[in-house]
């Protein structure tokens, strides 16, 4: 039974290398956006990313946990139930850390990824939407909370929905005019079928 090491393996590494290249993307855009002129500062939840870091975290260490411990239910399962050997069984839990600690370490990027309106465009963590590609926005003034639209449908749909962002309450007046002055560059039509 060599497939079931040979797939896992393999997806394994592809779930590594996505992580890798989405997280250096992340830190490619956190550069532009630490170099360029940040206009108003916006904040998101992070407490989801902390908890989820936490958790592919745990359970990474519950995997080598097993895996120094030769967990005994563990092994006798995959070596008796799938008929695996033990060097099998070991690059299956090898590859199932890696690829947790590679998880867990991209939630804690993005948690600490940070969100602006630029001159160009609004910088989310994890993409820069220009001008020219934005339908929506919706400003919260009581709740001072920002969201953005990049759908053709507009307001009509969560698909395409960036943010909630929060931002400070002195800055309603500036987003405002900074929206208002771009406004023109926003897409226009809404396809509402």
């Amino acid at each position: 039974m060599i497939i079931i090491p040979i797939i896992i393996s393999i997806a394994a590494a592809a779930a590594i290398g996505v992580s890798v290249c989405f997280a250096y993307r992340i830190l490619k855009q956190q550069h532009k956006l630490y170099n360029s002129i940040q206009l108003v500062i916006l904040k998101t939840n992070r407490v989801q990313y902390w908890v989820a870091a936490g958790i592919l975290g745990a359970l990474a260490v519950a995997c080598f946990t097993m895996l120094l411990a030769k967990a005994d239910a563990v092994y006798d399962f995959c070596t008796q139930g799938y008929g695996l050997s033990v060097g099998a069984v070991n690059l299956i839990m090898i590859m199932l850390t890696l690829m947790l600690l590679v998880l867990s370490g991209l939630t804690v990027v993005f948690s600490f990824a940070k969100s602006a309106i630029v001159d160009r465009g609004i910088q989310t963590p994890n993409r820069f939407v220009s001008w020219h590609k934005l339908y929506y926005y919706h400003i919260d003034e009581e709740r001072a909370r920002l969201i953005f639209s990049v759908s053709k449908k507009g307001p009509y749909t969560l698909l395409g929905t960036i943010g909630a962002f929060s931002f400070a309450a002195g800055d309603i007046e500036k987003i405002k005019f900074i929206l208002n002055k771009n406004k023109n560059k926003f897409l226009k039509h809404y396809d509402v079928r």
